[in-house]
């Protein structure tokens, strides 16, 4: 796996996204960089299930150059819901897009996948060549998300899951 990093530039990328808050690790952006590179190939746009303030938005971004969708209502997962308060990590995720230069690759959908799915709001003939699933954590949660990815998910696709857990 050493010799894929050193074939890429990945250093600068990942120290852009360590610059955002966010949970994702540096270890792990080095595997969604790599992931990243071996789906350049395959056919569709890039799809990121739960943003917060961007940090893996920032890596993916920075790492294609295809159309990257954002996926997350910008309020908070589980530790804020069951807090009763909320995130609103959508300004600082902004702001994060757009000091790393990649505001005009993204497409942001400040919903959940739920209002996605019902509100039609992502194109119907756009295929998914990666998708990075790092949204509410539940099983329904994810159940919803799969729901949503799998129809659209070009030949030779990745996917990934981040941390998924159930409080049951």
């Amino acid at each position: 796996m050493l010799k894929l990093f050193r074939k890429y530039d990945k250093v600068e990328n990942i120290k852009h996204a360590l610059n955002c808050k966010g949970w994702t690790s540096e270890g792990q952006l080095g595997l969604l960089f790599v992931l990243l590179q071996k789906c350049k190939k395959v056919k569709g746009d890039v799809v990121e299930i739960g943003s917060a303030w961007g940090r893996s938005t920032v890596l993916i971004g920075r790492s294609t150059s295809k159309i990257v969708w954002s996926i997350d209502p910008h309020t908070g997962g589980l530790v804020y819901i069951n807090a009763g308060t909320e995130q609103n990590s959508y300004d600082n995720f902004v702001e994060n897009l757009r000091s790393n230069k990649i505001i005009d690759n993204v497409r942001i959908l400040r919903n959940t996948t739920s209002e996605v799915i019902n509100k039609n709001l992502f194109p119907e003939k756009t295929k998914i060549a990666f998708s990075f699933v790092d949204g509410l954590h539940t099983g329904p949660g994810v159940k919803t998300d799969l729901e949503f990815l799998i129809p659209k998910l070009a030949k030779n696709a990745i996917v990934v899951f981040d941390d998924y857990f159930s409080p049951s």
